[in-house]
């Protein structure tokens, strides 16, 4: 049972340290000898005869994340916060009516 975790630890880690490479790999495009249009995954994959007239491609990158947003000071509130504390000291908890006091 240790050796099947062993394997696959060992190829988890293998796979994780090839996937950048894949990612990372130029794409080619070339035309035949009958005008056919093939795509092919670095130059070593283009057939020798085609070398010399294959075209790296170019794609696009992607757009940069949004900013973040900004980070709040001690002065602002927080959504749903009451700007100023209501009058009279602590807020009545909720369903409860706030009790007035009385002389007497």
């Amino acid at each position: 049972m240790r050796r099947i975790g062993f394997s696959l630890l060992a190829l988890s880690l293998l796979a994780v340290a090839l996937a950048p490479s894949v990612a990372l790999a130029q794409a080619y495009r070339w035309v035949d000898e009958h005008g056919k249009v093939h795509y092919s995954e670095g130059l070593d994959s283009v057939p020798s005869k085609y070398r010399s007239t294959a075209k790296p491609i170019e794609f696009p990158k992607a757009p940069p994340p949004p900013p973040a947003p900004p980070e709040k000071t001690e002065g602002e509130k927080k959504p749903g916060e009451p700007s100023q504390p209501p009058p009279g000291g602590q807020p009545a908890t909720p369903g409860e009516p706030e009790k007035k006091e009385t002389s007497g």
